[in-house]
């Protein structure tokens, strides 16, 4: 008997990506001010009763802060990924007749530019084979 081995592929969300970046850069800073601390105080000012319970206090809002920020940008980016990811799969199934609005495309407005100009070939191309 033979069995049918599927594959089932992981596709990782974007966001999910993006969320996992904030965390691991907020972590590092966290990490790298931390260290920064107990070198000021413990090393170089030979401070022994440092108590690294202050820098507690500091890293945690530090964390929030820098992982809250990175979300909000990373959404941002997801979000204008997202739209031309959408508009690809459209096209992918055949269909020609859509423009993705430029001014939405942020940062990735000349990608944005770029995919009107691939579907308006497309569509010419399509034309030429109903013609001829």
């Amino acid at each position: 008997m033979k069995m049918n081995n599927k594959k089932i592929k992981y596709t990782p969300s974007l966001k999910g990506w993006f969320l996992m970046e904030s965390v691991v850069v907020a972590i590092i800073a966290c990490t790298t001010y931390a260290f920064l601390d107990f070198l000021n105080n413990y090393i170089i000012r030979q401070d022994h009763n440092y108590n690294p319970i202050y820098c507690i206090g500091m890293i945690v809002p530090m964390f929030l802060l820098i992982s809250s920020i990175f979300h909000l940008f990373s959404k941002s980016l997801s979000k204008t990924i997202d739209g031309l990811t959408n508009g690809l799969n459209v096209v992918a199934n055949g269909n020609t007749d859509i423009t993705l609005e430029v001014e939405q495309g942020g940062i990735m407005k000349k990608a944005y530019e770029d995919f009107n100009k691939m579907v308006r070939e497309l569509q010419s191309v399509q034309i030429l084979r109903t013609d001829f």
